[in-house]
């Protein structure tokens, strides 16, 4: 959706970009997941953390901030799914 709506949007100045986040450390994470799940879900991400809700702001700020990104996707996992 994201990369059919950049192309058909961008003729008229209309950007669309999306972030997929990864696992972040919130409350509902905690209480979804067990100790030990997150336990492993860091030692398995090259960051070795949890990412957090201002990671996840930089990112959004970075896909507003440039006005020529159009289409794109970002990922912001840690590198979990290298």
């Amino acid at each position: 959706m994201t990369v059919t709506w950049s192309k058909e949007f961008g003729r008229f100045g209309i950007r669309c970009n999306a972030v997929a986040p990864g696992f972040i450390d919130t409350p509902s994470t905690r209480a979804a997941l067990s100790a030990t799940n997150i336990k492993h879900i860091e030692s398995n991400t090259p960051l070795r953390r949890l990412g957090t809700a201002e990671d996840v702001a930089r990112a959004v700020a970075s896909l507003i901030d440039n006005d020529f990104v159009n289409g794109t996707i970002l990922d912001v996992n840690g590198g979990l799914v290298i």
